[in-house]
């Protein structure tokens, strides 16, 4: 049985481990912010990514992979991270 609880959330900021099945994956290393609540459809997880690089790819979750990481907030020049949207002081 597969685990009903998404591994990420909107907003969550994620390193990628590695993707298995893309035919042109992100390279692992890549940083990225999740962009939407992750969906679960037929035993994985279908994570939407806007990525660093300037990518936008889901990862589906198993048997992609990444680890949560915490935000660097980068300024946006209003005083919101362009990543996460978090105030900056």
């Amino acid at each position: 049985m597969t685990d009903r609880t998404p591994p990420f959330h909107d907003g969550d900021r994620i390193r990628l481990i590695g993707m298995v099945d893309d035919p042109a994956p992100v390279p692992p290393g890549t940083e990225g912010t999740v962009t939407g609540e992750p969906t679960f459809f037929e035993g994985s997880w279908d994570v939407p990514v806007r990525w660093d690089n300037g990518r936008t790819l889901s990862m589906v979750v198993p048997p992609d992979s990444a680890t949560k990481i915490r935000c660097r907030h980068r300024d946006d020049g209003r005083g919101r991270c362009i990543d996460c949207g978090a105030f900056i002081d």
